[in-house]
């Protein structure tokens, strides 16, 4: 089949190949005609009879818009091909720092603020940690659920419990009564949120004695600066661990480069270097992935040199 997207006029022996590839992929992918169809923005009756042989209209308009989705279909695997399987998450000192955070509330019962610089891999470690462990239930906030209700909703879907509804008291009931002790509740992006919809979560650890973490970024510590927010000084008591970070540590790159498969000191030291510019460590994982691929697709060894032009192809504001 020629994988000219743009082709409109067919052969018959060109025709029948089509019909013959566009059912086989159907199979292959377990999907049903009628998937198919509307994948290929065609209508459902017209497409049954134009597939078996038997449809009277212009079969090479149905033609042009089946061939044109299954050579999509194809390049799109060809190129999910090319791209390397990212390593599982790594421990990395930024890693463990989160981790311990995360481990000492739900064990003691305890209060703690995470505050973290962009790209450092706090909520891939949060999610980490939820995987390995029970009774830990992580919302992630935004702008729309900055008040107490629309917070409480995020944390029960969190919780299993979908579309929940109710007055504040109520969902806070239902939350409280999922939460305990020996359980966490992580509320990530916490920056979002109110005042209030803060002090309700503090209202819950206080009466259940879940864990609780507020995460976010480095601006998540105003909510419980006492010295400057006098109604929130009552935290300060409360809090029995937080963690602040702006910048990855000087071995994280390096842990992350050997998971890659780079282990040349070069290489790790530009990586380094990287890691300590915008993006931090989810830019350097970036940048190893497409370099792999970019290796990968001219045969040739991972270097410096192919490190760098990966990174002046995702930031070429910012020189390696």
């Amino acid at each position: 089949m020629s994988p000219n997207l743009g082709k409109t006029t067919f052969t018959d022996a060109e025709m029948t190949k089509l019909r013959q590839d566009v059912a086989a992929y159907i199979e292959r992918n377990g999907m049903t005609k009628r998937q198919f169809a509307a994948d290929a923005d065609v209508a459902e009756g017209t497409f049954g009879p134009w597939l078996n042989g038997q449809y009277a209209g212009n079969n090479d308009t149905v033609a042009a818009k089946v061939h044109r989705l299954i050579v999509s279909r194809e390049e799109q695997a060809r190129l999910v091909a090319t791209v390397p399987e990212a390593p599982s998450w790594q421990q990395t000192k930024t890693a463990v720092k989160i981790l311990t955070v995360l481990e000492h509330c739900q064990v003691f019962g305890d209060m703690g603020v995470l505050g973290m610089g962009p790209g450092l891999g706090k909520t891939h470690t949060i999610a980490q940690f939820k995987a390995t462990r029970p009774r830990v239930w992580t919302a992630a906030m935004s702008p729309s659920s900055r008040g107490v209700p629309n917070a409480l909703v995020a944390m029960l879907e969190a919780m299993g419990e979908d579309e929940a509804k109710g007055t504040p008291q109520a969902l806070s009931r239902r939350v409280q009564k999922k939460a305990g002790p020996g359980g966490l509740i992580v509320i990530d992006e916490a920056q979002h949120l109110s005042q209030q919809a803060v002090d309700e979560f503090r209202s819950i650890h206080d009466r259940t004695g879940v864990g609780l973490v507020f995460s976010g970024d480095e601006s998540v510590f105003q909510l419980f600066d006492g010295t400057r927010k006098a109604a929130f000084a009552q935290f300060h008591s409360r809090i029995g661990i937080r963690h602040r970070q702006s910048r990855p540590y000087a071995d994280d790159a390096e842990i992350l480069a050997i998971a890659h498969g780079v282990t040349d000191g070069p290489s790790i030291k530009l990586l380094r270097d990287m890691a300590q510019k915008p993006g931090a460590l989810r830019g350097v994982t970036k940048t190893l992935l497409l370099a792999r691929r970019m290796a990968s697709m001219t045969d040739t060894p991972m270097s410096p040199a192919v490190i760098r032009e990966a990174w002046a192809q995702r930031a070429p504001d910012m020189a390696a």
